[in-house]
């Protein structure tokens, strides 16, 4: 049987705006688009292009440079200019958003955008000067970094949304969930009751999958070849506070 064949895009793209309007709110990848290797390739050479050009402003103390702007890019940040894009970030018209407090109202303020370098753009050439703490937020969960796996003080956390080491608090009023963790001396799993806990800035609450993976890391022990009896690990004393 012949197979039909799909339908491409016959005229040239103006802009991304062309890309987009699918979903309910029309910020998803459009139909005739959608699952297009070259739509997507595009968008992987658009992003590479922008964050070479903000990575090559970075210098190795971590700052963006460009005339009189100055601004510290966190690590998060400057990791995620470095790699591609994955695919709920290539489909979203906005995976992106710099968030800031307003020095009139002290209300939280967002602008969303479709490209990472004009996050990081927007936020040290005009955010930082109107909230020192403006930040970048991923709408779309980033893994801690390899690099940064168990060097997190406590009490921070890896916020996989601004892409940077937070502290979560307590929502108000109090709330609750249940959930299955593993001893990891005996290994056997219960459910516990774990309070709810969110970052302030972007909303992330210990619930979400991307803080599990970032923040409970089980630690392989390596056991040579020929051992058949290994004694069980010891409990890992808490740090008292100084």
């Amino acid at each position: 049987m012949a197979t039909k064949k799909k339908v491409r895009p016959t005229r040239r793209l103006a802009n991304v705006e062309d890309l987009y309007g699918g979903g309910e709110k029309g910020n998803l990848l459009g139909g005739l688009y959608n699952g297009d290797p070259r739509v997507y390739a595009w968008l992987q050479n658009r992003h590479s292009k922008g964050s070479g050009i903000i990575d090559s402003r970075i210098g190795r103390d971590g700052v963006y440079r460009n005339g009189e702007h100055e601004w510290k890019v966190p690590y998060g940040v400057r990791y995620v200019l470095r790699r591609r894009l994955i695919h709920a970030q290539l489909v979203n018209k906005y995976p992106w958003y710099v968030t800031w407090k307003s020095p009139k109202t002290g209300k939280r303020l967002k602008k969303y955008f479709n490209a990472l370098h004009a996050a990081v753009l927007f936020t040290a050439e005009r955010a930082q000067y109107v909230d020192p703490s403006a930040t970048v937020v991923c709408r779309i969960g980033i893994d801690i970094p390899y690099a940064l796996v168990g060097k997190l003080p406590r009490p921070w956390k890896w916020c996989p949304c601004c892409m940077k080491a937070r502290k979560f608090y307590r929502v108000y009023p109090p709330q609750s969930f249940h959930r299955m963790i593993r001893d990891p001396i005996t290994w056997k799993e219960s459910i516990r009751e774990i309070p709810l806990l969110h970052c302030r800035v972007c909303g992330l609450t210990n619930r979400d999958h991307h803080y599990l993976k970032s923040n409970f890391w089980l630690v392989q022990r390596r056991i040579k070849p020929g051992v058949r009896r290994v004694k069980p690990m010891s409990k890992v004393k808490k740090r008292r506070r100084r």
